[in-house]
């Protein structure tokens, strides 16, 4: 690679970066969402049957339509921050004040799980 691809690669990551620190985290509109008595959360999404799943298959693998994600105590902090006001750089600071963690340290555990609600229908990303 010459010096000048790597700088371009490093100048594009750092504001793929930047855009997406400025994205903002919404629940899913869909989700179903039930408080515990010990701060935890559970949160219902509605799934649609996989287009794979045909007869015979459909008889010998359950589907359920529902599913639950049970987010610990972190998980249930992050959840609330996650209300389409709060950017991912506001999450990521408050976590890393509450936890005495460094922006890097939290940055790492904050969109590594961000990332997994996305993907299992919990949150959708609205970008500026």
């Amino acid at each position: 690679m010459s010096k000048t691809e790597v700088t371009t690669s490093i100048v594009s990551s750092r504001s793929s970066w930047r855009r997406m620190l400025r994205a903002r985290m919404v629940r899913n509109a869909a989700a179903q969402v039930a408080r515990e008595s010990d701060g935890t959360i559970a949160v219902m999404v509605s799934a649609e049957r996989p287009r794979w799943m045909v007869p015979p298959l459909r008889w010998m693998v359950p589907f359920k339509p529902q599913r639950t994600l049970r987010l610990d105590k972190l998980g249930s902090r992050v959840w609330d921050l996650c209300d389409g006001q709060c950017t991912v750089e506001d999450i990521i600071d408050r976590f890393a004040a509450r936890h005495e963690l460094t922006f890097h340290e939290a940055r790492v555990s904050v969109t590594s799980y961000l990332k997994e609600l996305i993907a299992r229908g919990a949150l959708v990303v609205v970008i500026e």
